[in-house]
């Protein structure tokens, strides 16, 4: 069954000048809101997959290429990504900071595909 992607709430856009996104960037799973500004009554939304406000926390691997959505055919799945890029740091006794690792471009690929297709205005 292929994931359906989230739509966004009707806006004009000659009266919005900010989006104000909210993510909860969970460990298994991830939700994402926002709220369009200035508008008189501010109303928050909040995106759905598969009518279910909470996209897994995973990526897929499938031919050397990292994909959001599962690719048909076999695949392997990336998961826990973010606890095991915190747990390295901790480990390590370092500071946050870019540290070029598999599992932070994980991190940074997923909200980036996360958003991507849904706030373009």
């Amino acid at each position: 069954m292929a994931l359906q992607r989230p739509t966004l709430a009707p806006l004009k856009k000659q009266s919005i000048s900010n989006i104000f996104i909210g993510i909860d960037f969970g460990t298994s799973y991830t939700k994402v809101s926002y709220s369009y500004a200035p508008t008189d009554n501010p109303q928050i939304h909040t995106l759905k997959w598969n009518n279910d406000f909470f996209k897994p926390t995973v990526l897929f691997i499938k031919d050397g290429s990292l994909f959001f959505d599962k690719p048909d055919g076999e695949s392997k799945e990336v998961k826990y990504f973010k606890y095991s890029m915190l747990e390295e740091s901790l480990r390590n006794n370092r500071p946050y900071g870019t540290k070029n690792n598999f599992e932070e471009m994980c991190c940074v690929y997923f909200l980036a595909q996360l958003i991507k297709p849904e706030f373009r205005v």
